[in-house]
């Protein structure tokens, strides 16, 4: 007979990975890191604020890799991939995370004039 899992139910979990040497726990969290698509638009933030004067920013929506939030040990491998690239922005996010060598970078209609301001953020984000 087989059994059916109800859309409800919650995956297993590991129980047992702290207690894994140190040495194979990196390699799991060296694992999790894959391709993302990261996503850079241009807003117009009097439209989203409702501020008196007109401000254009780069901004991007994009989720920080879960890596960098599981917990300590799994932010430290990740932090060595991924840099901090800002985008001039107090709000909703004042930069990504963005690992340059692995991460598409999606340019949206309104942000390619800025090319050249992504390019030299992701530049300083290299050189760190």
């Amino acid at each position: 007979m087989s059994q059916t899992t109800s859309p409800t139910t919650t995956p297993p979990t590991f129980h047992p990975l702290p207690r894994l040497p140190y040495e194979l726990r990196l390699l799991i969290w060296e694992a999790t890191i894959s391709p993302r698509r990261v996503e850079v638009d241009f807003l117009v933030l009097n439209q989203l604020f409702h501020q008196p004067q007109w401000t254009h920013r780069l901004v991007s929506l994009t989720p920080p890799p879960a890596i960098l939030s599981t917990c300590r040990e799994s932010r430290e491998v990740g932090l060595k991939v991924y840099k901090k690239v800002f985008l001039g922005l107090r709000r909703p996010i004042p930069y990504v995370w963005l690992n340059p060598r692995l991460d598409e970078l999606k340019l949206e209609q309104g942000a390619v004039a800025y090319a050249p301001s992504v390019n030299a953020f992701i530049n300083a984000a290299l050189s760190r």
